[in-house]
């Protein structure tokens, strides 16, 4: 029998790039690669239950605006039982700007604007209720 997880997160867009080291204060560096897609601390443990083999429910937040279209399509590329989105019409999507070290260990430096991650309701988790009874096992977030 599958395990039914439940993850109630974060869900933001990663922007990466790979530079050849971490930079200075005031320093601008000229990065080698780039990326943007699905990361969140939320979002990445939906992912990894659903590689396992999970059935999965993902409830999260996400802003009314371009990143948004990008977060709803990727959720549609993964295998998710039941997903409740809620959209902030105040606060945008939330969006993580990541300088990865090309050097061997990888150092990385990360900045988070959680947006629309910050603003979930008590009437939106009242809402969920149903949704976190069938499941036996709960991935949650600090919201706060």
């Amino acid at each position: 029998m599958k395990n039914k997880v439940c993850v109630f997160g974060s869900y933001n867009i990663d922007i990466a790039i790979k530079v050849p080291y971490m930079p200075i204060v005031g320093e601008s560096l000229i990065g080698s690669e780039s990326y943007i897609g699905p990361g969140g601390k939320g979002i990445n443990q939906a992912i990894a239950a659903s590689y396992a083999g999970a059935s999965l429910y993902y409830i999260g937040k996400i802003g009314n605006d371009n990143f948004s279209t990008l977060a709803r399509e990727y959720l549609h590329k993964i295998d998710i039982v039941g997903l409740k989105l809620f959209v902030s019409e105040e606060k945008p999507t939330g969006k993580a700007l990541i300088l990865v070290s090309n050097k061997e260990n990888a150092e990385n430096l990360i900045a988070v604007d959680p947006g629309a991650n910050f603003t979930i309701t008590q009437e939106e988790i009242e809402t969920i209720l149903p949704i976190l009874s069938k499941c036996n096992i709960l991935f949650k977030k600090k919201f706060f």
